[in-house]
C-alpha cells in the first residue's frame, strides 16, 4: 500500500510565500475603456431580474434521478430565483440546488456590474488594488500563493504548463507565472476575462467546451468552479479529456460538511443563487473516480492548504480495485473544515 504523507500549516501572513520577482503596479482601466465595445445592456443581472427569470428543476448531477428529493433548507436569504431549496438526493446524497435559474448566462459574474460592484472592491479590500488604484502584483492574494505552493509539490515531475478553468482575472494565472509554470486562464465572463487581460494575463474565453483546444495539458486547475456549472460531472469528464495521460487535475469547493454550514444553517454564506452544487468529499470523490480519474486525495480545511511533502505516483491498479469501494482517502483527519480540496491523476 502506497503510503502518503501531507502536512499542512495555517498561513496568517504574505511573507511566507515571498514572489520570486518585484512586479511593478499595473494600472487598473477604467470600465468605459474595458467594455466600450460591449453592449450596454449585455448580460445585465439583478436580483429582481433573477426573482422573474424562469426557472428549471434539474435532475440530480449525481445520478440523474429526477424527482423525491429531500428538502434541506428553503427560504434562503441570499439566494433570489424563486422557491430555490437546498435539496439531498435519497439516492447518492448527492446536494444541490432546485429550482435554479434556466440560462447559465443569467448569473451575475457574467455582468458588466459584477466587476465594478464587486470584484474590483473584493481586490481593493485584498490590497490586491492599491491606494492610486493600480493592481499589485506584489500582493497578489495569498490563498492563490498557496494553491502555487501545494500545486508545486503534488505536480512534482510533470511539465510545468497548467491551465486554470473558471480563472476570474487571472489572479492564481499570475501566481503560477511567477513560480516559473506556463499559466494560461479560461474565463467564461468575457467582461471579467477583459479584465483580467488588462491586468497582463494569458486568459482565453470560453466555458469547458474550450478544454478541446488544450489537449494533453499536464495540469488543470478549478478553484471554486465546480459549484458554479449547471453539469459539474460534464466539467470533470472535460478536465479528464484535455489532460495528458497521467496529467493532474486540482479542485477546490465549498466543504458542505464544514462545520461552518452546519453552525450557520441557512445563512451559510456559500447559499447564494449561483451555487448549484454542493459537495462533501464522498460526492466529490466519487464523481471523479466515475469519471476515470485515479488517486484521488482529498482533504478539508480551515485555512490554506500547504503540502510540502511531495506525494508518490499514481497507484492506477489498487484505485481501479477499490474503484467503487473505499475509493479516496483523507489526508487529515478532521473533515469538517471550510474549503474541500481534491487532487487525482488521469491514468496512462
Amino acid at each position: 500500500m502506497v503510503r502518503r504523507k501531507v502536512e499542512r500549516y495555517e498561513l496568517p501572513e504574505h511573507d511566507r510565500f515571498p514572489l520570486e520577482h518585484h512586479f511593478e503596479p499595473i494600472p487598473v482601466p477604467a470600465p468605459d475603456e474595458l467594455f466600450a465595445d460591449l453592449r450596454s445592456d449585455e448580460h445585465r443581472s439583478s436580483p429582481r431580474a433573477l426573482r422573474e427569470a424562469p426557472t428549471v428543476q434539474p435532475p440530480c448531477p449525481g445520478c440523474g434521478r429526477v424527482d423525491g428529493f429531500s428538502v434541506l433548507y428553503s427560504d434562503l436569504p441570499n439566494i433570489d430565483t424563486r422557491d430555490s431549496a437546498i435539496v439531498e438526493c435519497p439516492d447518492c446524497s448527492y446536494v444541490f440546488l432546485s429550482p435554479r435559474q434556466r440560462e447559465l448566462s443569467d448569473s451575475w459574474w457574467n455582468a458588466e456590474t459584477y466587476v465594478t460592484d464587486c470584484l474590483i472592491p473584493r481586490m481593493r479590500k485584498e490590497k490586491q488594488i492599491d491606494e492610486h488604484g493600480r493592481f499589485d502584483p506584489n500582493r497578489n492574494w495569498l490563498l492563490q500563493r498557496a494553491i502555487t505552493y501545494g500545486l508545486e509539490a503534488i505536480a512534482e515531475g510533470l511539465p510545468r504548463r497548467v491551465l486554470d478553468v473558471g480563472c476570474s482575472f487571472g489572479g492564481l494565472v499570475h501566481a503560477l507565472r511567477s513560480a516559473g509554470w506556463d499559466a494560461t486562464g479560461i474565463e467564461p465572463s468575457e467582461h471579467v476575462a477583459r479584465l483580467g487581460r488588462a491586468l497582463g494575463n494569458d486568459i482565453r474565453i470560453g466555458t469547458f467546451d474550450a478544454l478541446g483546444e488544450h489537449e494533453d495539458v499536464p495540469c488543470i486547475v478549478m478553484t471554486e468552479v465546480l459549484e458554479h456549472c449547471f453539469d459539474p460531472r460534464e466539467a470533470i469528464r472535460a478536465a479528464h479529456r484535455a489532460l495528458a495521460p497521467g496529467g493532474l487535475f486540482f479542485v477546490s469547493v465549498p466543504n458542505f460538511d464544514g462545520r461552518t454550514r452546519k453552525e450557520q444553517g441557512k445563512a451559510w454564506g456559500e447559499f447564494v443563487t449561483d451555487h448549484f452544487s454542493y459537495f462533501t468529499g464522498t460526492t466529490l470523490g466519487r464523481m471523479l473516480v466515475d469519471e476515470g480519474f485515479a488517486n484521488v486525495e482529498l482533504l478539508t480545511t480551515e485555512g490554506f492548504p500547504i503540502l510540502v511533502t511531495p506525494l508518490p505516483g499514481p497507484d492506477v491498479r489498487a484505485m481501479q480495485a477499490k474503484r467503487q469501494q473505499d475509493a479516496w482517502s483523507w489526508i487529515t483527519e478532521d473533515h469538517s473544515g471550510a474549503a474541500l480540496y481534491a487532487w487525482a491523476i488521469k491514468p496512462r
